[in-house]
């Protein structure tokens, strides 16, 4: 009986036991439960990530670059696309799987070579050739034999000819061996390219377009391979490029950025939202179809409609290349705007560039557009604006007279008329007419400083027009607010466009005061702005105030008519047309800022027809080598547009 007590079960040992393992029980389930709290709740976005990294995948989605359009014409009313998006080529080679570099170099070379080498544009060269000679043969004129003032330099033409047929012959032969010598050097670095050993990847050209990619493909190169992407492409090449401006190229062509032009003032509007897909994926890392998804949708770009017309443009711009050759300017523009609205018809700048090509561009400044950049002296084309005042104070009519004795002393400086000529009693008509530097600075006494200054500044002058576009000026009139005493010289000079500084398209904003009865305009260039979502944003035409009053805008008019008929700027006018316009030639103040240099700038300022005006132009060149006065450069320039635009447009002729 006494042993059968160890098998005798204790009733309080097991319940402890019990209880001991409920409780590790609850406190392993307990701790779980605010492990699972602190990872789901507490510490949900942390853990969350972390797994995505591990689980996850998270792709961008790239929106469509808005594209921007212009007016086929003026009666069609097809948009034409001056920007769009066009898929090209990213050739790439893995150097590793080349079988024989040097014979795959040998066969891309034909192909790839001309995407890299730029033909230079024998045309352009043999024209600055001319340009040369002719400034050689223009200063030998003037050194041997000097022309009266006033009067053409002649050269010998034959001469010419003989001397450009030897310089051309020259070219040819070094545009060759120029070729030759760069064909060498690039399939060096393209063998070296294709050589590199366990090199898994090696870009060999951007932007191929899909005809260019067949020949690649049908060369059967194995190690030669390549993606599409969308890419900015620009139909137009040079033509606008300052307008439009560019955007900059990577190799993944990933988020774009637009700079310059429109491109860059409109990047954030013509780039989108980028969205997003979050998906999970398996061990293998492929994306598991039937998992939640989160979708961010990428918005597309908007696209811009601009105001200009293609067709002006394009010729507008053609014509403003060949003058800026011809009399080798170093820099031009050409704007053309209607002085009812304020829209932009054309503007051009030149050096230009090719925007697809923008990385090929020498010279950074050639990005910089003429026409909103370049605040220069802009000279006699100043004096109708002074006119105008004058006129609109009541304090000359066109028929006023004064007494021209050749010169005006203020202070210690004496002003002096071009090539020194006196004029006696003339008109205000006259003053214009025969651009009279003492007749304008008589019209600015009358006016007066402060009265001066008021006006300049309700012209727009000394502040941005606020055209959408990078790199606008603003343009300097510091001269006049800094008033002086008595006499004041800087209100002088000012009367003749010295001593202030605009840009050609605030001088077609000012003239366009003249041409539309005294309103000063809001130039624009955006006609509608079209959203991803379809919402159209038209751009209001705005009026910024009232500078001159009707009569007086148009006895200004009429004055600038007799300039074209009797004056200085006869070749900017248009048979059957009566056409208003002032001719400038400028001296540009000397790099060191002190005084001014030899050199010079051109513009001639003119609407058509003069009582009903379809455009207000502004040509300019940047000191022209073949001739000292605007008359035979810009002028000629403008009354060559001008008399297509009159054509093109339909307008019924006058007399």
């Amino acid at each position: 009986m006494i042993g059968s007590n160890r098998f005798k079960r204790n009733p309080t040992s097991g319940d402890n036991r019990l209880t001991i393992l409920g409780a590790i029980i609850f406190l392993f389930a307990a701790g779980i439960v605010l492990r699972l709290f602190n990872v789901q709740i507490l510490n949900y976005d942390l853990y969350s990530a972390r797994a995505m990294r591990q689980h996850g995948v998270a792709k961008e989605i790239l929106p469509l670059r808005g594209r921007i359009f212009v007016r086929a014409s003026e009666e069609k009313s097809e948009l034409y696309p001056l920007a769009a998006n066009k898929e090209f080529a990213l050739v790439y080679a893995v150097p590793e799987d080349i079988v024989n570099p040097k014979e795959a170099m040998e066969k891309l070379t034909p192909i790839l070579f001309p995407l890299f080498y730029e033909e230079p544009d024998q045309d352009v060269l043999v024209a600055n050739i001319e340009k040369n000679l002719r400034q050689q043969m223009a200063a030998d004129v003037i050194n041997h034999n000097p022309p009266a003032p006033g009067e053409e330099i002649i050269i010998d033409e034959e001469q010419l000819k003989i001397a450009l047929a030897k310089e051309r012959l020259i070219l040819e032969e070094n545009l060759t061996k120029a070729k030759e010598e760069a064909t060498k050097a690039y399939q060096e670095e393209l063998l070296d390219k294709l050589s590199k050993p366990n090199d898994p990847y090696e870009p060999l050209a951007k932007k191929v377009d899909k005809d260019k990619l067949a020949e690649i493909l049908s060369l059967n190169i194995g190690g030669v391979d390549y993606w599409l992407s969308d890419w900015r492409y620009y139909p137009e090449k040079n033509i606008a490029s300052h307008m439009l401006g560019y955007v900059i190229d990577n190799n993944e062509n990933t988020i774009t950025e637009g700079s310059y032009g429109l491109e860059g003032f409109f990047n954030r509007e013509l780039a989108g939202t980028v969205g997003k897909v979050v998906a999970e994926r398996d061990a293998a890392g492929q994306i598991i179809i039937a998992a939640d998804r989160q979708v961010s949708p990428a918005v597309n770009g908007a696209d811009l409609i601009l105001t200009i017309d293609k067709t002006v443009q394009n010729v507008a711009c053609r014509k403003l290349n060949e003058a800026a050759l011809r009399h080798g300017a170093d820099s031009g523009a050409l704007i053309i705007m209607n002085p009812k609205t304020g829209a932009v018809i054309a503007i051009c700048a030149w050096p230009d560039f090719d925007p697809n090509e923008y990385g090929k561009t020498k010279d950074i400044n050639y990005f910089n557009n003429v026409g909103i950049w370049q605040a220069y002296e802009p000279g006699s084309v100043f004096k109708p604006l002074t006119m105008s005042m004058g006129v609109d104070l009541e304090l000359v009519e066109p028929d006023s007279k004064f007494t021209d004795t050749g010169s005006v002393t203020i202070a210690t400086e004496t002003i002096k008329n071009a090539e020194d000529k006196v004029y006696g009693e003339a008109t205000m008509t006259q003053v214009l007419t025969n651009s009279i530097n003492t007749g304008a600075i008589y019209v600015a006494r009358k006016v007066g400083i402060n009265n001066f200054l008021k006006y300049v500044e309700d012209y727009g002058l000394g502040k941005k027009t606020g055209i959408t576009l990078m790199t606008e000026s603003a343009g300097n009139i510091n001269s006049l607010r800094d008033k002086m005493h008595g006499d004041n010289l800087n209100l002088a000079v000012s009367s003749f466009g010295q001593s202030i500084t605009v840009t050609p398209l605030q001088l077609a904003a000012a003239f366009s005061v003249i041409a539309n009865g005294g309103i000063l305009m809001q130039p624009y260039i955006i006609a509608e702005i079209i959203k991803a979502d379809g919402e159209h944003l038209k751009t209001p035409v705005r009026e910024i105030r009232r500078v001159i009053s009707p009569r007086s805008a148009i006895l200004v008019a009429g004055m600038m008519v007799n300039v074209v008929e009797q004056g200085h700027a006869k070749r900017a006018g248009v048979p059957g047309y009566y056409v208003a316009a002032k001719t400038g030639t400028a001296q540009i103040a000397s790099r060191t800022g002190r005084g001014y240099s030899g050199r010079t700038n051109h513009t001639l300022v003119g609407f058509a027809p003069a009582d009903d005006p379809l455009f207000v132009m502004v040509a300019y060149l940047e000191d022209p080598k073949d001739a000292k006065y605007a008359e035979s450069t810009a002028t000629p320039l403008f009354g060559e547009v001008a008399s297509f635009v009159l054509n093109y447009y339909q307008v019924a002729k006058e007399r």
